[in-house]
């Protein structure tokens, strides 16, 4: 019997500024929800370039400072509330806004 390495695999973090890193770069972020120590885990879809750029930002790497900014606070605001458990995000593009599920621009 072969085993088939699922499709939809989810890399998550709960630091937030390689959330932040992660998104400017335009990685999908699927969905963060509370975690277990009290901190938000971000999920992204997993990939090699994902690994990489999780690499890219270990070592330094760099992404434009005001487009990290305004990630940064886009992601902050987006924090689900404590009684709330789970939230998925849409994206019109990448580096666009982070919008809740079900909310109208």
């Amino acid at each position: 019997m072969t085993e088939t390495m699922p499709t939809n695999t989810l890399f998550e973090t709960d630091h937030l500024y390689l959330a932040a890193f992660l998104v400017c770069h335009g990685h999908q972020l699927v969905r963060f929800q509370p975690g277990a120590t009290g901190r938000v885990d971000f999920q992204f879809t997993d990939s090699g370039a994902t690994r990489s750029c999780v690499a890219d930002f270990m070592a330094g790497g760099q992404v434009n400072a005001r487009q990290f900014a305004f990630t940064l606070r886009r992601l902050k605001k987006s924090f689900p509330n404590k009684t709330q458990t789970v939230r998925t995000v849409q994206y019109a593009e990448p580096s666009d806004r982070i919008l809740p599920t079900g909310v109208q621009t």
